[in-house]
């Protein structure tokens, strides 16, 4: 038999062996199952949970473009926990960053930011902590806000708060929206009809109507300002919002 064709049934022949194992665990009352246990569990050891869930939500937001975690653990754990892990994680994360780069590879990042990192500090030398604490409710992505604030030279308690602060509004709508949506039990039972909770559609408009809040919080702290100001501020957001897609958003 050619290589060929020994390489192809070898893959077919691990295709199978992976659905025999596989899907019998995946079937949806076998992981309804599983997601009552671990409910179960999270609910009867909640503070052990939630320094779990910390640390993991941690680890997960040092890489870049893992986005929908807080959907997930506010699914997983309701609103207020998974509002706790979620920003607990996310601030714990930005931090360890922000510690890396500052001390560690600061002039490799001055050196790969280049433009981007010049048009920072020119609004950070002119709004202070108020640009970036824009950027932060602007959902300018998650990563590059923690290299752009390590490498120029705002410091880190004003990194902190304005990162605990940003974060928030952001991130309540996404652990609400989690909390919202329904157990696969639940739709095990109910079927679709599940997904039309009217506070589910709430929660997806809230998200949309973010980036125009944050321009509406940008234009009012500006009010009474040469309106070319505020506009160059809104244009100095969007072109940091398009840095090179990572798939994530400062409250994922």
């Amino acid at each position: 038999m050619k290589p060929k064709l020994l390489a192809l049934a070898g893959f077919v022949l691990l295709v199978i062996v992976i659905a025999a194992i596989v899907v019998p665990y995946i079937e949806p009352h076998n992981l309804a199952q599983h997601e009552r246990q671990l409910r179960d569990r999270i609910q009867h050891n909640l503070g052990p949970a939630i320094a779990i869930g910390i640390v993991a939500y941690t680890m997960i937001s040092l890489v870049p473009a893992t986005s929908g975690k807080a959907i997930v653990f506010g699914w997983l754990f309701g609103f207020w926990a998974g509002l706790l892990v979620a920003l607990s994680g996310l601030t714990a994360a930005a931090s360890i960053v922000f510690v890396i780069i500052r001390f560690v590879f600061r002039d490799a990042v001055q050196a790969k930011l280049g433009k981007r990192l010049r048009l920072w500090e020119q609004w950070l030398e002119r709004e202070g902590a108020w640009f970036l604490l824009t950027l932060r409710m602007a959902h300018v992505p998650y990563s590059l806000v923690n290299y752009l604030a390590a490498a120029s030279r705002i410091s880190m308690v004003t990194f902190v708060w304005t990162t605990v602060v940003g974060l928030l509004p952001g991130t309540i709508v996404f652990v609400w929206m989690g909390s919202r949506l329904p157990t696969i039990h639940e739709l095990i039972q109910h079927g679709a009809r599940e997904l039309l909770d009217p506070w589910l559609w709430l929660a997806l408009l809230a998200i949309a109507a973010l980036p125009v809040l944050v321009r509406l919080f940008v234009r009012i702290i500006h009010r009474g300002e040469d309106e070319a100001i505020v506009e160059e501020e809104l244009g100095a957001i969007d072109e940091l919002a398009q840095f090179p897609a990572t798939g994530e958003t400062d409250a994922d």
